[in-house]
């Protein structure tokens, strides 16, 4: 049985067309620390840090160590120094950026659908941000966290993977204290969130697109029905090498 359903937020619960989003803020994030960095040194450094966040294989360091032990240095700051900073613009110059997004308005009656059933969601996000940004993002969702009880949300700092490794969605059902099989993914990216979601065996519904190789698809008010559908299936078969030392990993 499925005890738990993971979303996608961007493109999946939240409306946001990355490549407008993400030159905003960059240039945002730029006016906010123009005056320790110099802008047209900020944003490659940015980059820099998030490849290594990608790159990152080792399950004892989290992708915030990963992407602090390039981008500091680079920068001639310290954590210490700029941390406060960051905090800062996330709590505030952040939600500037909110008007280049779109609730989906069938997003929280979704979610409060599954909980119905008795099965915890959690946010299966990329964890490429800090969480008080994946929380910001929540809200312009229209599922708060502060209202949602999510059992839990990907962050930068809890996590030492990132998608599209497998190992992202082994760590992230190993915090649920769930098997893979136990647990349902729903995004909008086949090659972020359904097939490396796939490879370990977890059911994935591709949101807003076309099924392939036998997998599923539809609108995202058809995700409280298919996840019932699930309920009695008997859980796929994993013997992958590739798979089985993403979940060793990922555990």
């Amino acid at each position: 049985m499925i005890q738990a359903v993971l979303f996608d937020l961007d493109d999946t619960l939240l409306s946001n067309d990355m490549d407008r989003f993400l030159p905003a803020y960059l240039q945002s994030l730029s006016r906010e620390l123009a005056d320790v960095i110099p802008p047209e040194r900020l944003a490659p450094e940015l980059m820099r840090g998030t490849q290594a966040m990608l790159a990152n294989r080792d399950p004892e360091k989290t992708l915030q160590q990963a992407f602090a032990e390039g981008f500091y240095p680079a920068v001639g700051q310290t954590e210490q120094a700029l941390a406060p900073r960051f905090e800062a613009f996330y709590r505030g110059r952040f939600d500037e950026l909110r008007s280049l997004t779109s609730p989906r308005p069938e997003a929280l009656a979704v979610i409060q659908s599954v909980i119905s059933g008795a099965r915890s969601v959690a946010v299966a996000t990329n964890p490429m941000m800090p969480g008080i940004a994946v929380a910001a993002r929540l809200r312009w969702a229209g599922v708060s966290p502060e209202v949602v009880p999510f059992a839990l949300i990907a962050s930068y700092e809890r996590f030492h993977f990132a998608k599209p490794d497998p190992a992202f969605f082994s760590e992230l059902t190993a915090q649920l204290g769930l098997a893979p099989h136990e647990a349902a993914m729903v995004g909008n990216s086949a090659s972020d969130d359904i097939q490396p979601a796939a490879r370990l065996g977890i059911p994935a519904f591709l949101v807003d697109g076309e099924a392939v190789d036998g997998g599923f698809a539809g609108g995202l008010r058809d995700v409280p029905a298919w996840v019932e559908s699930l309920d009695g299936v008997p859980p796929r078969s994993v013997t992958e090498a590739s798979a089985l030392e993403a979940r060793l990993r990922g555990h």
